[in-house]
């Protein structure tokens, strides 16, 4: 009775200002409810509690929510977190575990998480991984609203307009190369090549993969990407080139023909899976993995970590690399928990035979604090800028 009446107390106590986000604590310990509700209250959140994964259920039906943090351990945990990740694949869930070790790690990649902390969770840890997951959220529908706009737009345009500007943009297409470095031994792993276009309508690679999708010329984009890599590999001694792979381009049947130019450099091709749209849309996605490996295509999963459905196809893919999302990178050398957190996400792929790559690398002390946690392979401006082929490393 007393718990509750405290509970009732420490809600009462949020700001009556319109809050930073709604967040969903799901815990069974009491106390661990009153402590966690109490400080991200303070920090200007709308806090909803809840004491088991049914009653989190329940509410996650009712209302919409930014973030949810849950105990795994508790009744209905695991099954709380599948069945929010499949209702809301953009909502970032923080696991709180009481267990410090490398299965708690294995439990977020299976479950697609978007933080795990461990008991007793600072009150500035928590209100810190809150703050991020739901500027995640609010990204996640910027991203989402900005996609609805260019669909509407192209929509509202001519085809044929659509097909004119697509075309000067393939024909102006140049690809630049940003280098993976090995600092153990200060050798290029190997590089990413972007691709780039001068046309100003759609100069990012999200507006002219948006453009190509509503004209069904995506399948073109990809073979025009695939052709000038393996156009430069061939004329280089670069000892590995990633190529990023939207997953709609699994399904061209150029990719897996062994006389198509990138096959004919397999070996020293990492294909880098992105998740714009769920791998599970794809027919027989391990069959059609299995034939680029059986082409001597290295297999890479992009931006691990991150808060999207990417972590929850870790298992399927089975890459030989993975590159960190740069939210995890962006930091690290002031964050003791972030840091705890990539040393058991590493550790664990370095059981697997899995290499690590960070990106978005941008300071010495970031470089140093991946160092530390055991990341060796590290992308991003304090190395060097994208460029043409291939642009020199800053040491």
């Amino acid at each position: 009775m007393r718990d509750a009446t405290a509970m009732r107390e420490v809600l009462a106590e949020q700001p009556a200002l319109r809050p930073r986000g709604q967040v969903l604590l799901v815990d069974a310990d009491p106390a661990v409810l009153l402590a966690a509700a109490h400080a991200l209250g303070q920090a200007g959140y709308a806090v909803t509690v809840r004491s088991n994964g049914q009653a989190a259920l329940a509410a996650l039906g009712a209302a919409t929510f930014d973030t949810v943090v849950a105990d795994l351990e508790m009744p209905g945990g695991a099954e709380l977190v599948r069945r929010a990740r499949a209702q809301d694949a953009d909502l970032p869930i923080i696991a709180v575990d009481r267990a410090d070790d490398r299965s708690g790690a294995a439990d977020a990649v299976a479950h697609g998480l978007h933080r795990y902390l461990t008991r007793p969770v600072d009150s500035r840890l928590l209100v810190t991984a809150v703050r991020e997951a739901v500027r995640l959220r609010e990204l996640a529908r910027l991203r989402r609203a900005t996609f609805q706009t260019v669909e509407r737009s192209t929509q509202e345009q001519s085809r044929g307009h659509l097909v004119a500007l697509f075309e000067s943009a393939l024909a102006a297409l140049a690809m630049r190369y940003q280098p993976i470095v090995c600092l153990s031994d200060r050798s290029i792993f190997g590089y990413e090549a972007l691709a780039r276009t001068d046309m100003e309508a759609i100069s990012s690679p999200g507006s002219l993969i948006s453009v190509a999708r509503a004209i069904d010329r995506l399948p073109d984009l990809g073979r025009a990407v695939r052709s000038a890599v393996a156009a430069q590999l061939q004329a280089s001694g670069a000892s590995r080139i990633f190529v990023n792979l939207h997953p709609d381009d699994l399904l061209d049947p150029d990719l897996v023909r062994p006389d198509a130019p990138l096959s004919r450099v397999a070996d020293r091709v990492a294909l880098e899976i992105t998740e714009t749209t769920p791998l599970f849309a794809i027919g027989d996605l391990r069959g059609r993995l299995a034939e680029l490996k059986r082409l001597g295509f290295h297999l890479a999963l992009h931006d691990l970590g991150a808060a999207s459905p990417a972590l929850s196809t870790f298992a399927r893919i089975h890459p030989e690399i993975v590159k960190l999302d740069r939210s995890l990178v962006r930091g690290i050398d002031r964050d003791a928990a972030k840091q705890k957190h990539l040393r058991s996400l590493i550790n664990l792929c370095g059981d697997l035979g899995i290499h690590v790559v960070a990106q978005g690398v941008e300071t010495v002390a970031e470089r140093a604090a991946l160092v530390a946690v055991g990341c060796d392979l590290q992308q991003g401006y304090l190395f060097a800028h994208p460029g043409p082929a291939f642009p020199p490393v800053s040491w």
